[in-house]
C-alpha cells in the first residue's frame, strides 16, 4: 500500500532531474521471501560522469506513537539496506 505522500515525493525527485526507473523496486531473497522499494531513480552525477541510483522508502510518521513509527521506518531501512547488500548491487541506499 502506497503512503500518501508517495506522489509528492516522486515529484520532487522528478524536479531535480532524477529519472524514477521503478516506481515498485522488487527484490527476491532465498526462498520466497522479497522485499518491494517504493522507489528506484537513477541520475547522471556531473562530477562522476557515471549513473547514480538511488532507492527511497517513502514514510510518514504519524502513528499512534511517533517514536514506534521511526523504530519501525528505521528497521525497515536497515534490512533492505542489508538484503540489497546481499545481493551486491551496486546502488546508493
Amino acid at each position: 500500500m502506497r503512503d500518501k505522500i508517495h506522489g509528492a515525493v516522486r515529484r520532487a525527485l522528478e524536479k531535480e532531474l532524477w529519472s524514477i526507473s521503478k516506481d515498485l523496486f522488487r527484490l527476491r531473497l532465498k526462498g520466497k521471501t522479497k522485499i518491494e522499494i517504493d522507489l528506484e531513480a537513477r541520475k547522471l552525477s556531473d562530477l562522476e560522469q557515471k549513473i547514480r541510483c538511488i532507492f527511497i522508502e517513502v514514510k510518514t510518521l504519524g502513528g499512534k506513537s511517533v517514536l514506534h513509527d521511526f523504530y519501525r521506518a528505521y528497521g525497515q531501512y536497515h534490512f533492505y539496506k542489508y538484503c540489497l547488500a546481499k545481493k551486491e548491487l551496486d546502488q546508493d541506499i
